[in-house]
């Protein structure tokens, strides 16, 4: 049986008392990197919460947030990355399944910069 009392055990932190610990984890993760931008991805990586939990908090937090404006500039550097490897995928001695897997990410890269519906986050 244990010796611990209840009242060793109370918060004694406001931050927990007041928000969950996925909120705590997603703001202080934001607050302390105020002038970087993130992916939905990034965020779940860095705080270690669930996927799920960190997309409710940020639809939660969307009037705090700003939703990232993608340049011409950064399209156009992706499909400039495409566009090499997609040259490297023609190179001469390359196995069949190296060409395929060079292909397929240039593919999956070209995909990432078609518009898509706006997200709040």
């Amino acid at each position: 049986m244990s010796t611990t009392s209840r009242a060793s055990r109370v918060e004694t932190e406001p931050g927990p008392l007041l928000f969950g610990q996925t909120r705590l984890r997603v703001l202080g993760w934001l607050y302390g990197h105020p002038e970087e931008t993130f992916y939905l991805r990034q965020i779940v990586r860095q705080t270690g919460a669930a996927h799920g939990a960190v997309q409710r908090e940020l639809a939660t937090l969307t009037g705090w947030l700003t939703p990232h404006q993608t340049s011409g500039s950064e399209v156009r550097d992706l499909l400039a990355v495409v566009h090499r490897d997609l040259a490297d995928s023609e190179a001469e001695g390359l196995s069949p399944d190296w060409r395929m897997n060079i292909a397929y990410n240039a593919a999956l890269l070209s995909g990432c910069s078609t518009p898509t519906a706006k997200r709040p986050w």
